[in-house]
């Protein structure tokens, strides 16, 4: 979550979910690309979200087709999530309102027991998968961001309690979880403010900045980061070889930049190169005790969502591959500064960490019932 920056007249909102990369096995000595189609699908779940001007259309079309092929319902829901991210990127609110809500109901009314009952019995691809519990809370998050964007603030705050009932676990190993759904938290927090429910806001915003570490968390970002800063100091090294190749060539490269020193955040300026005369931004918050505190919600006008990194892997492990568990996906560590009008605002913050939502959603009802398909089978 990026800082809200009191910017007169300013009101934004926008969101960017996780993105999905396929490969193509290719057997054979000869070289293999994939097809038309398959760049298509990959562009759609992944390449549009980072292209510099994106035309979001195609991918809305094909992952639209995806989501209504019969022999596909088994991911209908992460195709919806997916196609309303990028509808949401594209500003189209009406197309994201209609599609994120038809994948919502699928999550809250599908029933098929006789699927269901084959899942139990051999292959859980035959059912029609709801998501993690982190999925739909993400589902329902993106439905009551474009109800906030459209205005319709208590249909909003109706779809951000559901975030938080998505991911209030009800197994017992993991309690002490059951509402650090912080994303959710802040959101009816906003929803709770548009609504002039201010006390009701400040108890939102107050468990929006609560968060517990899950087991071996410590350890687990330690080791992380060390592999983090043992790769920039590679990076690093290449930049400083290629800047002297580059500025000693004849001739030397036009605009060459020397990107090896290692610059932190304490080292940003506070104003870029042709910035405005006048600083617009009248309130800041430095601290994330800060942004929550109501009294700068209120005077908060610009809000920006934005995601970094990848969301967690979920794999199969134990006997007969019966098992899954997570790991985190690896990804260069990145954060968000804002300069409005070429002024720094402030720093971001992380109210979101799917990784950490993932692996403190409670495993002993799970565990169970693979356990015992996993002695039927």
């Amino acid at each position: 979550m990026l800082p809200a920056a009191d910017q007169r007249g300013a009101k934004r909102g926008g969101g960017v979910r996780w993105g999905l990369v396929v490969l193509a096995a290719c057997g054979g000595l000869g070289a293999c690309k994939p097809s038309r189609e398959q760049v298509r699908y990959q562009r759609a779940m992944y390449g549009v979200r980072y292209e510099p001007c994106p035309d979001y259309r195609d991918g809305i079309a094909v992952l639209e087709q995806h989501r209504q092929a019969p022999k596909e319902q088994n991911e209908f829901v992460q195709y919806g999530m997916c196609e309303t991210t990028l509808a949401v990127l594209g500003g189209n609110y009406g197309l994201a309102d209609e599609i994120t809500k038809h994948a919502h109901l699928a999550v809250t009314r599908y029933q098929d027991a006789d699927s269901e009952t084959r899942a139990a019995m051999g292959n859980e691809a035959v059912k029609f998968f709801k998501g993690e519990p982190h999925e739909r809370a993400l589902l329902c998050f993106y439905a009551g961001l474009v109800c906030y964007a459209n205005g319709a603030y208590n249909d909003a705050r109706v779809f951000f309690m559901q975030t938080l009932l998505a991911t209030a676990t009800r197994d017992d190993d993991m309690a002490d979880f059951r509402e650090d759904f912080a994303l959710g938290h802040f959101w009816l927090g906003r929803a709770f403010l548009k609504l002039e429910q201010e006390d009701n806001a400040r108890i939102a915003f107050r468990k929006a900045g609560t968060r517990l570490a899950h087991k071996n968390e410590d350890r687990e970002l330690k080791k992380l980061r060390a592999a983090r800063q043992k790769a920039h100091k590679e990076e690093l090294r290449s930049e400083a070889a290629g800047f002297k190749q580059g500025s000693r060539a004849k001739p030397p490269v036009e605009g060459i930049a020397d990107l090896s020193r290692d610059i932190g955040r304490a080292d940003m300026p506070a104003t870029l190169p042709e910035a405005a005369d006048v600083d617009p931004t009248e309130v800041r918050a430095a601290t994330l005790d800060a942004f929550l505190d109501v009294g700068f919600q209120k005077q908060a006008n610009l809000l920006i969502v934005g995601e970094l990194g990848s969301g967690p892997l979920k794999y199969l492990t134990g006997s007969g591959k019966a098992l899954d568990e997570y790991r985190r996906m690896d990804y260069k560590e990145q954060g968000f500064d804002v300069y409005v009008d070429g002024h720094r605002s402030g720093p971001a913050f992380e109210l979101l960490d799917t990784y950490h939502q993932a692996v403190t959603r409670g495993v002993k009802t799970r565990r169970g019932r693979q356990t015992g398909k996993a002695v039927t089978k």
